[in-house]
């Protein structure tokens, strides 16, 4: 297993680093993920710019308008599910679906009670494929980067 379902933010961390790594699970390229903790105050979005300053080559433009939140939880698990197991560009198997699925599973529970966001169509970075997936807890925010064809 590379994933605890029950898992901590550690354990999804260190399952992510073993995911880079060809084996039987697959083959996981051109995907950073990361957790930062930002001053937080009520009705602010400071998510955004811990999100921009700890994503390479990220857009001084990047807002909160970059992203849109996803309040369906079983919608934004499918997502990203599907775009850690299939590459943008080539349509290629990256992680098996299960592994994907296994992974997911420990980085929704780590993740539970915050609020989701997706990119909203504009890039954030000069990829040509990219999307990225936000969770915002309290004071910390989770992010999954996914570039193809950079």
């Amino acid at each position: 297993d590379h994933a605890d379902p029950n898992g901590s933010t550690a354990t999804w961390l260190s399952a992510f680093r073993e995911l880079e790594e060809d084996g039987p699970h697959g083959y996981l390229d051109f995907v950073s993920c990361g957790v930062a903790e930002f001053e937080a105050a009520e009705g602010d979005d400071k998510w955004v710019d811990t999100v921009r300053q700890s994503i390479d080559g990220a857009a001084d433009d990047v807002t909160t308008e970059t992203f849109k939140e996803v309040t369906d939880r079983e919608t934004f698990e499918r997502n990203l599910v599907r775009s850690l197991h299939i590459s943008m560009a080539y349509s290629s198997v990256m992680l098996k679906e299960n592994v994907a699925a296994e992974w997911v599973k420990s980085w929704m529970v780590s993740t539970e009670g915050g609020r989701y966001y997706q990119l909203n169509g504009k890039p954030i970075t000069d990829a040509i494929f990219e999307t990225c997936y936000i969770a915002v807890v309290r004071n910390r925010v989770a992010w999954i980067h996914i570039v193809d064809v950079d």
